[in-house]
């Protein structure tokens, strides 16, 4: 069994994965990371890439075939969100929708896919994923989202 030890950068997405009892080392439900618009590498990463070099058939559907994932999480932005939820089943409906109070802009989304693949998307107005949400928040969101899957 391989362990991974991912980058400081995901410490904000093992705060939310650990509700669904997952986490990176494997040591239960296993979690990875994914890049959305293109889950194959690139050289260079996608940011680095000019726009004539994105446009290639998006692969992300062939990947969650292979992986058969229960739940995806992401920080997508609306229209993003929309790519994918289009792209990765024949139907979806949006079963949780929160914002957090008195807070600007940040809210936790979750949509079924053919009634078997969960995506939950926390963002606040700078793409963070769930950044600058209590903890409090994202734990009230997440056992919500928990017993609607229940």
């Amino acid at each position: 069994m391989i362990i991974y030890h991912p980058s400081k950068w995901f410490n904000p997405l093992s705060k939310i994965i650990r509700f669904f009892d997952a986490d990176y080392t494997g040591k239960s439900n296993s979690a990875i990371h994914t890049d959305f618009f293109t889950p194959i590498p690139t050289h260079p990463v996608w940011p680095g890439l000019k726009d004539k070099q994105k446009h290639f058939p998006m692969q992300y559907p062939r990947l969650l075939d292979i992986l058969s994932p229960d739940i995806i999480v992401t920080s997508l932005s609306m229209k993003n969100v929309k790519i994918l939820l289009e792209n990765i089943g024949e139907q979806y409906t949006e079963i949780f929708s929160k914002e957090e109070p008195n807070k600007s802009a940040k809210y936790i989304k979750a949509y079924r896919i053919d009634g078997k693949l969960t995506v939950i998307n926390g963002r606040n107005f700078q793409g963070t994923y769930f950044g600058g949400m209590s903890s409090e928040f994202i734990k009230e969101c997440m056992d919500e989202i928990r017993a609607l899957l229940q």
